[in-house]
């Protein structure tokens, strides 16, 4: 084989396995205030007979209270022209500032649920909560989708995620971010 491996932090693993698309998490307060947050931790968890997502927040953000408060968020996934958004979001709280009216983020609601979500992403998938779990200093919320779009030029059954219109984001951590390449077969 000639391969050589070395070892790694346990803290660092999951480094490993997180290459999955960066999502705008969007939400409201109960007094009406909206928000977005950028996150990484997100995965499917079940398809049939809808999509269900979990989210893993820090319990101390905003997002992660808008959500237990109101029940409902978005995932807006942003197109890889929309990294300095993510970034803007990522290193601004939301626990003292309109981040959406501060970073001139253009917006419009969701069909289904009281959030505002930025134009331009790829797709959108809104979720109603149904379970959350506390561990240590993170809440793992599941959502259960209550209506899903995607912009029809990066969508065949599939994110053409080898296209162009399809190119999502992905955080490595830090300020790294990569885009998917081309399809391989």
């Amino acid at each position: 084989m000639g391969q050589n491996y070395v070892n790694i932090e346990l803290s660092k693993a999951y480094k490993l396995l997180n290459t999955g698309a960066v999502g705008i998490i969007c939400t409201r307060s109960v007094s009406g205030n909206y928000n977005m947050a950028p996150v990484a931790w997100i995965t499917p968890i079940e398809y049939d007979p809808v999509t269900r997502v979990l989210i893993v927040l820090d319990k101390e953000n905003r997002t992660c209270r808008n959500i237990l408060d109101t029940g409902v968020y978005a995932v807006a996934i942003p197109h890889i022209e929309q990294v300095e958004m993510i970034k803007s979001l990522g290193s601004t709280s939301g626990n003292s500032h309109d981040k959406i009216s501060e970073l001139g983020i253009s917006t419009f609601p969701a069909t289904e649920i009281d959030v505002l979500l930025p134009k331009g992403c790829i797709g959108y998938i809104e979720c109603k909560i149904y379970r959350s779990i506390e561990d240590e200093s993170v809440m793992l919320m599941l959502g259960e989708s209550v209506h899903a779009t995607v912009l029809e030029s990066a969508f065949n059954r599939r994110l053409l995620a080898e296209k162009p219109e399809g190119k999502a984001v992905h955080h490595l951590g830090g300020k790294v971010f990569v885009t998917s390449s081309d399809k391989i077969y």
